[in-house]
């Protein structure tokens, strides 16, 4: 009897992928430079956004790889961290640097353990001598 019992809730489970719910991504950063050595910049600083709330970001970007850059980030909160990457193409003019690429979401912690995203749009602008950038993240994730 245990058996027919457990082999009918299996049977009435959900595959994983039905029960996945997905939500819309749409957060905002200002990332300053922290002093590093090589050539890899490092930047940490404040955001704000769906769904995360808001908490610290923690990027290190290459240049001249990918597209023109690629970038890992972390993102913490209160509750919870998610980590992932990118690649951006840079377009440069007097005064100020542009970046457009994508992202994945791909691991997290705390309440965003489940949390998964790809083709996050990514966009920023920045003075060449600023010490801070925006960033904005777009898009949807799934958990």
């Amino acid at each position: 009897m245990a058996l027919v019992a457990c082999l009918a809730g299996l049977a009435l489970q959900r595959p994983a992928s039905a029960s996945a719910k997905s939500a819309k991504l749409d957060v905002t950063a200002k990332a300053r430079l922290i002093p590093s050595d090589g050539a890899t910049l490092v930047q940490e600083g404040p955001f704000t956004g769906a769904p995360l709330g808001h908490g610290s970001i923690h990027l290190r970007t290459r240049l001249g790889q990918g597209n023109g850059a690629v970038f890992s980030f972390v993102m913490t909160t209160s509750r919870g961290s998610v980590r992932g990457s990118g690649n951006v193409v840079l377009h440069f003019t007097d005064s100020a640097v542009d970046y457009r690429g994508t992202a994945a979401i791909t691991s997290g912690d705390g309440a965003f353990r489940t949390l998964r995203a790809s083709g996050i749009r990514v966009a920023g602008r920045g003075a060449l001598t600023a010490k801070a950038y925006s960033l904005h993240l777009t898009g949807s994730v799934r958990s």
